[in-house]
Parts: structure tokens; C-alpha cells; sequence
């Protein structure tokens, strides 16, 4: 059967996700063409490759008009920030609704998006429909977890599966407040699936990372026999001094056994 091991020893992100897929599709031209086709205002997905202490692999972009967003961390905000009444996850729907995309590509991104913004909604004590968008952060959320959706259903696996996640431990500062790492909408999304720290300090997995992996993966496991055809590795935007990257592999399987890491 067709699968796909995803390695989350150092960690995940949706832009290292996106980035370790679109290494394993045999035209990622074709993949950047279409989600800068989608007629999103201002936005453009751009890629490279990129060298760090001894990995290589490819690191993509969200421009909003030119300009980047460091992390999507933290991406919803209380309702008063904002003015506009169209905003947040009821924004979010009505943009992924009206994209010219397959129901199924359409119907996993909706409820990607809901895992994390109902995770902050826990973390805050706020109904969904109080949680706002922080403009770009959100929206790079959205086109990260859109074009993991896309390149998955390109991919077309039989079955995935996935290691335990590395966090990171420490602290980790955001909008003039000290968090602690994993966040705290990140850490309610890891309930029920396996992790661990690591020994290095730094925040290895982000909201939407660990929400695309709790969605797609079918178990949490060590990799055991596969004959891998293709390996990606996406690159983050952070270095921590150390080789990194998402390292996602592709192949073949007949072992359907073997026990969660959970």
C-alpha cells in the first residue's frame, strides 16, 4: 500500500509540512501555479532550497503583498481587536468556500482550521465565534494547511503515519507576552497523541503543524519496514543551531500492524 512516514523529530510546522510534501510531488511547479491561481488578494506562495547545519531541503513562503509573517503561532485574537465583523473562523469559511478547489480538499481544510481555532477557544475561555484573526498570521495558517490538503490529495496515500512530535521546552515571546513552549493552544491540540521535549530549548511545533498532524495521521508509530521511493524535507523558518527539517518519506508498506508510540 501506498504510505507516507512523517518523521517529527525535530519538530512540525505548516510551512515545514507543505514544504516536505511539495519535495515528493513530481511537479511542484504545477502545485505553486495552482495555489497562486486560487485568486487569494495579495497572496503568493514562493519557494527554495535551503542549506542548515548538514540538511537540505525546500523552505516555502506566504507573501501577503510583498511581505512575510515570522510564525503562526497565536494566530486568533479576542473579537474587540478588530473591527471588522466578517472576521475570523466565519471569514476563513467563506474564503475556503468560494475557492475553486474539490469538495475534499475544501471539507479537511474546514476542519483543520476548526481544530485550532476551537483550541484557542479552550486555551481563552472564548466562544469560536469570539475568536479574530490577527490578519496575516491566520491567513498564512489558512494557505499552509490548503496546500498540505492539495498535496495530500495529489499524494493519495493508502495510509500515514507519524512519529512522536519534539516540542521543544522554554519560553517563547509573542505580541509582548512570554508563553511557554508548547504554546498553550498547541499543547491542547497534542492531547491524546505522543510526544516529548527534546533537550534542546526552542519551540518545535506550532498550532497548525501539530493540527494537520493529529488530522492525517492514522497511527503514531515507529517507522518499521517500508521501501521508501522519495524522501522531502521542509525547512522552517526558525534555526536552532542544529540540523533540522521535516522529513517526510514515501513508499510502500504491506506492515499494517505495529503499535501506537501512544
Amino acid at each position: 500500500m501506498k504510505t507516507i512516514y512523517i518523521d517529527c523529530s525535530m519538530g512540525v510546522a505548516g510551512d515545514m509540512l507543505m514544504s516536505a510534501l511539495l519535495e515528493l510531488v513530481p511537479n511542484p511547479h504545477v502545485f505553486l501555479e495552482a495555489i497562486n491561481g486560487l485568486g487569494i488578494p495579495g497572496m503568493y506562495v514562493s519557494c527554495k532550497k535551503l542549506s542548515r547545519h548538514g540538511s537540505e531541503g525546500t523552505h516555502t513562503e506566504v507573501l501577503w503583498n510583498g511581505q512575510t509573517e515570522e510564525s503562526d503561532n497565536a494566530v486568533f485574537e479576542r473579537k474587540e481587536d478588530f473591527q471588522d465583523e466578517t472576521g475570523g473562523f466565519a471569514k476563513i469559511e467563506h474564503i475556503i468556500a468560494s475557492l475553486t478547489l474539490p469538495h475534499g480538499i475544501k471539507k479537511n481544510a474546514r476542519a483543520i482550521l476548526h481544530m485550532i481555532v476551537e483550541a484557542e477557544s479552550r486555551v481563552h475561555g472564548m466562544a469560536i465565534q469570539d475568536i479574530h484573526d490577527s490578519r496575516l498570521g491566520t491567513m498564512d495558517a489558512v494557505i499552509d494547511v490548503l496546500g498540505c490538503c492539495i498535496l495530500m490529495e495529489e499524494l493519495n496515500p493508502d495510509r500515514i503515519f507519524s512519529s512522536s512530535i519534539r516540542t521543544g521546552y522554554g519560553e517563547n515571546q509573542w505580541g509582548g507576552k512570554i508563553l511557554p513552549v508548547p504554546a498553550p493552544a498547541t499543547a491542547h491540540l497534542l492531547h491524546g497523541i505522543p510526544f516529548y521535549s527534546g533537550d534542546t530549548r526552542g519551540e518545535f511545533c506550532t498550532p497548525t503543524g501539530v493540527a494537520l498532524i493529529k488530522y492525517f495521521t492514522d497511527d503514531f508509530r515507529p517507522m518499521g519496514n517500508m521501501s521508501v521511493t522519495k524522501t522531502g524535507c521542509g525547512m522552517g523558518s526558525r534555526d536552532f543551531g542544529i540540523p533540522g527539517g521535516l522529513r517526510v518519506h514515501y513508499g510502500h508498506s504491506e506492515d499494517t500492524s505495529g503499535g501506537s508510540t501512544s
